[in-house]
């Protein structure tokens, strides 16, 4: 489970994207950082973040264009998937 709340984990996420950039194994790097900085456990931070980003894609085709708040949408997804 998650411990963090929406708003740090959207930062976070953000913040690693900013980091990450371009990176093929951006995913994995993302939960390292967590597990890390938050002590947070890295295959179930990575699990969550994997099904983030399979469901925002989704998401993203149905609006047609780029998300730009895509952190505050997956770190609303991977905590609830938490619970």
């Amino acid at each position: 489970m998650l411990s963090m709340n929406q708003k740090d984990l959207a930062d976070f996420l953000a913040k690693a994207a900013e980091r990450h950039k371009g990176t093929d194994d951006w995913a994995k790097r993302y939960a390292e950082d967590a597990a890390t900085q938050f002590g947070v456990d890295e295959a179930e931070f990575l699990r969550l973040l994997t099904a983030a980003a399979e469901a925002h894609h989704v998401y993203e085709k149905s609006l047609g264009h780029a998300d730009e708040n895509w952190a505050t949408w997956y770190a609303g997804s991977m905590i609830a998937k938490s619970r």
